[in-house]
């Protein structure tokens, strides 16, 4: 049988950063649920270029991990001396 409408997943990060050294793909269909842990997120590297990038469950939680902490940091710094 063949089933239409599924969508490759596939997390952009290399396969040494994932546990057991695979990169994780599933195939979903758009009313799949899990499909809402899968991230897509778009930062400027360090060369000014902007990149995006799909990320499986695992790693989108530590993309927001660290996306919070450099937000703190950037919050530290517009701060840092406010006067009024």
């Amino acid at each position: 049988m063949i089933e239409p409408g599924y969508s490759r997943y596939a997390c952009d990060r290399a396969e040494s950063a994932h546990e057991g050294g695979a990169r994780p793909i599933e195939y979903m269909t758009e009313e799949d649920k899990r499909t809402g842990d899968w991230a897509q997120v778009e930062y400027v590297d360090d060369h000014g270029a902007s990149v995006r990038l799909t990320l499986c469950p695992e790693c989108a939680a530590l993309y927001r991990k660290i996306e919070a902490a450099h937000g703190a940091e950037v919050s530290r710094f517009a701060n840092e001396g406010y006067w009024r």
